[in-house]
């Protein structure tokens, strides 16, 4: 193996494990995070339903995971 060979080389494995540093600092207020936790049967997903029905007239018949609803004022 050539100098060069081995230059090219250590570049392409230095392109290869460089993760870009992503800014995504903005100038807006933290959002608001809201957890949704009790007990069974309380009405959890029922509530979780409700407000995304209100917010996108569409229905979920299955709440499973998270969910995020951005609205607007």
């Amino acid at each position: 193996m050539s100098v060069n060979d081995t230059d090219q080389s250590n570049k392409k494995e230095q392109r290869r494990l460089h993760a870009p540093i992503i800014d995504r600092s903005y100038d807006g207020p933290a959002p608001y995070v809201v957890v949704v936790q009790g007990p069974p049967q309380v009405g959890k997903s029922l509530l979780i339903k409700s407000l995304v029905k209100h917010y996108t007239k569409h229905n979920f018949p299955n709440v499973r995971g998270l969910i995020t609803i951005v609205s607007g004022l």
